[in-house]
């Protein structure tokens, strides 16, 4: 390198205020322009094309790696090239300069691949960049090419055959999307990261597996392959290996198996198997992929192939209104299926006498229910409509409840749930303030406090009913539908009228010597449609002191308002 010059700066250190200044020295050298044979290099980082030779100056453009750039100038280590139309200087650090020395490479074939230009790229007559360029293929063009030599293509293009350097040409891969449709692999097959096989597969499935996909690609070498999802994995699957079926619904149909069966968590041997279905069970479907039939077998739904099923029969098609309020009685026990229809698949049996309320009725007389946390159809003909106040899912814990057993309610709670009905209404209540009563006639005679002053409340309207303001009856006692205020008791004092109930009521419904006896609880009563009550399905309290079937159950509401349900308070 030629000097232009060399300045040196030199300081001696000099004394300020006692501080004494380093001596400094900066060689400052200026670089010269340098003229070579015309090289190429290929970039090995993405760089910048920078207007000046240094980092100080700006940036024109970044150029990719990989790319091919020629020079035949550098000022110390930068070169001055030209890329995309642009001239400027790069790094010398990042390029990587290509052998001419060196004996051509060998050219070798490969599968006729399809490739798109990344930037404008040059035909050369040769494969390497010495040679003369015979025409620009414009970026973003589609080429193939079957041969290659180092790190060139050869292709033809325009009706030029030449060659391109690699580094402005990828592989070209067309995603088209298509009309969803299943396709089921033919024999054992793979699926893979990407539409193709060059890197290795992530799962195998076996043949009559079946895959969802919506777009199809063809990748550089001209495969086709289908986007699949598998396990939340988008996958792909060579179409070569595979047959494509569309979906079809259809008239409800009962199938019965011919052999042992298996229910599939998906249309496919591939994947896990639900539950067997054994040989003479039924099976309902209305859809169907290629041989793979939807179903649901005992509260599992899945796919079965077909070919181990027979069909039973077309069944007809219904309409259901749904329904609420009604509640039905089972005659005898009955078949659970799932569907409306004899013949179609059992869910469960429900067993005689249980209360079940259905959410539909079926055009054909059927009713829709709940029953063991599973749904399904009963036929109308098993059941019986009834009034009761049995309780539809589980024991209310206060319907239930040992009436002789003592509460921890106080008389401040008692008292609150009273105040509070009369600031809400602006009513006179007689009840006000009788908390204390209620606990005391409880522990006085071995009666629940909080039923007592439930019970009083219920019958009373707390406390502003014509019986209680005038003749201090709290609990409707002696009174009779046809005539409840004459032949009704009439009691001198309210704490009296909570003094004798309490005394009555476990003298008689809370002793098992006494006809009136039917279980020291609140219980329900069941009545037909016509106000019959059905004796057998009626328990407690409720069986002879009031008409209303839900009568306990009412109660019980009181008694958790006052007091929420605790099962510890009454374990002793």
């Amino acid at each position: 390198m030629n000097n232009i010059g060399k300045v040196i700066v030199l300081s001696t250190g000099l004394l300020l205020s006692g501080i004494t200044v380093p001596v400094v020295s900066n060689q400052v050298e200026a670089a010269t322009m340098i003229s070579f044979s015309k090289t190429s290099y290929e970039t090995t980082a993405n760089l910048n094309l920078r207007s000046g030779a240094s980092s100080n100056y700006k940036a024109i453009l970044a150029i990719p790696k990989g790319k091919l750039v020629t020079s035949n100038t550098k000022i110390g280590n930068w070169y001055k090239v030209t890329y995309a139309n642009k001239t400027g200087w790069v790094s010398g650090t990042y390029l990587k300069k290509m052998s001419t020395s060196s004996p051509a490479p060998k050219i070798v074939k490969f599968t006729k691949t399809n490739y798109q230009t990344t930037e404008n790229a040059r035909i050369h007559t040769g494969a390497g960049s010495s040679y003369s360029t015979s025409y620009i293929i414009p970026k973003g063009k589609v080429v193939s090419s079957y041969e290659k030599a180092g790190s060139w293509f050869k292709l033809t293009y325009a009706n030029k055959t030449g060659w391109v350097y690699q580094g402005y040409l990828k592989e070209y891969v067309q995603y088209q999307n298509i009309s969803g449709a299943y396709y089921f692999t033919k024999y054992s097959t793979n699926l893979y990261p990407t539409p193709d096989t060059k890197k290795a597969p992530v799962i195998g499935f076996t043949g009559n597996t079946g895959f969802y996909s919506n777009q199809r690609i063809i990748n550089s070498v001209g495969q086709t392959w289908y986007r699949v999802t598998y396990k939340g994995q988008t996958l792909y699957i060579n179409g070569h290996d595979v047959t494509s079926y569309s979906s079809a619904s259809f008239q409800i149909t009962s199938y019965k198996a011919s052999k042992d069966a298996y229910l599939y968590s998906s249309y496919g041997y591939g994947f896990t198997k639900s539950i067997n279905i054994p040989k003479g069970a039924t099976i309902l479907s209305s859809f169907k992929i290629g041989n793979w039939y939807k179903a649901s077998y005992q509260g599992k739904t899945g796919y079965v192939n077909i070919s181990s099923f027979e069909k039973v029969k077309t069944l007809p098609i219904l309409k259901e209104s749904s329904i609420s309020g009604r509640t039905f009685l089972t005659k005898a026990n009955l078949i659970l299926t799932n569907y409306a229809d004899t013949a179609a698949t059992i869910v469960s049996t429900i067993t005689q006498g249980t209360f079940v309320a259905p959410v539909s009725l079926v055009s054909n007389g059927w009713y829709k229910v709940s029953y063991g946390g599973k749904t399904g159809y009963v036929p109308g003909s098993g059941l019986q409509e009834v009034k009761t106040g049995a309780p539809l899912s589980g024991n209310s814990g206060y319907q239930f409840l040992d009436l002789r057993i003592q509460s921890p309610v106080t008389a401040t709670q008692i008292n609150n749930y009273i105040a509070g009905y009369v600031k809400s209404t602006g009513k006179k209540s007689v009840l006000t303030g009788s908390g204390q009563a209620f606990i005391d006639a409880g522990k006085k005679y071995g009666v629940n406090a909080l039923y007592l002053a439930a019970h009083a409340i219920h019958e009373s309207a707390f406390g502003t009913s014509n019986l209680a303001i005038y003749r201090n009856n709290l609990f409707g006692f002696g009174a009779y539908d046809d005539s409840p205020f004459i032949s009704s008791y009439l009691f001198p004092t309210i704490d009296q009228s909570i003094e004798y109930i309490a005394r009555e009521i476990k003298a008689t419904y809370l002793n098992p010597d006494s006809w009136k006896y039917k279980g020291a609880y609140l219980g329900y009563s069941t009545k037909t449609m016509s106000n019959t009550r059905i004796d057998e399905f009626s328990e407690g309290m409720n069986f002879y002191y009031a008409s209303d079937p839900n009568w306990g159950k009412t109660i019980a509401s009181h008694m958790q308002n006052i007091l929420a349900f605790n099962k510890n308070d009454y374990m002793n």
